[in-house]
């Protein structure tokens, strides 16, 4: 008795190419996501150095505040944002290592986000000497492709966008983002931020856009810088309660009752009211005319 042969010895062309074109698929669906996993894991690496980063400077401005350097002729502090990060122009060895390497564990990688491809990962905005208790949101250091983000206020001979910001130094004015722009959204089109209150976050470009009002005065230009402009002789009350929700203490001699910022008159010696109003004390209310 004979044994009926298997008429399939093995795959035909058209199976081999439809494994082929099946597995081509699968490999075309899954990359997107493996790629946008591997993209969260340098933005979370960014993050973290980032926050190195933020912490040496706070140690540093504890340790060194006051502290100069001479460069080129001129004393400079050494808190200056053109001094923190390593400058490989730099003509002294403490230029090459920046002011803040020795308050880093790993200063030669903790400069470098694993998704940047120039000189520079991070910028420090150039107003962070003047922040202060009330500046929480306001952003210190940001991926930039140059040591310092100068993007408040005017700038002498760079007039750049609206008032006086220097729009240029933030977009080319392409949507589309790439290493040639100053500002780095370098993660899915969204950047990493360390704040004034010890914290990172990620960002939308448009989120925290210095060429508009609301944005630059939220993340950018210290509260200092607004305060240092308005006249305080006819509500001195606000010099301390100034932008904040909470009660404030009744302004007339003899009477100190926290009074509601509603409140129109003291329920404690019934006087009237001026409670702090920013549309009339604060110059940059509403508008950046840039003082």
């Amino acid at each position: 008795m004979t044994t009926p042969k298997n008429s399939h010895g093995g795959f035909t062309l058209v199976e081999l190419l439809i494994v082929i074109a099946v597995i081509g698929t699968l490999v075309a669906m899954l990359m997107p996501a493996i790629n946008s996993a591997r993209e969260r894991g340098r933005q979370t690496v960014c993050a973290s150095r980032m926050q190195q980063i933020g912490i040496a400077l706070t140690k540093a401005n504890a340790n060194k505040r006051g502290k100069m350097r001479t460069v080129d002729g001129t004393p400079m502090n050494i808190l200056d944002p053109t001094l923190l990060q390593p400058d490989p122009q730099g003509t002294e060895q403490w230029q090459k290592d920046g002011t803040l390497s020795a308050e880093l564990q790993e200063a030669e990688d903790v400069w470098k986000c694993p998704s940047a491809t120039g000189s520079y990962s991070y910028g420090f905005n150039e107003r962070l000497a003047r922040m202060g208790g009330r500046d929480g949101s306001r952003i210190v250091i940001i991926e930039y492709n140059e040591p310092v983000v100068n993007i408040v206020g005017h700038t002498a001979g760079n007039p750049g966008g609206q008032n006086g910001n220097p729009q240029d130094t933030w977009s080319d004015g392409d949507v589309i983002w790439n290493e040639s722009d100053a500002f780095a959204p370098r993660h899915m089109t969204m950047a990493n931020a360390y704040t004034h209150g010890k914290s990172t976050a990620t960002y939308q470009p448009d989120e925290i856009d210095p060429n508009d009002c609301w944005s630059q005065k939220q993340y950018w230009l210290p509260n200092r810088d607004r305060l240092t402009q308005i006249d305080w002789a006819a509500t001195p009350q606000d010099k301390v309660a100034y932008h904040d929700r909470d009660p404030y203490s009744c302004p007339h001699a003899g009477c100190s009752e926290m009074v509601d910022r509603q409140a129109t008159d003291c329920p404690k010696c019934g006087q009237g009211l001026t409670p702090p109003q920013p549309e009339r004390d604060d110059p940059y209310f509403g508008q950046c005319n840039w003082k």
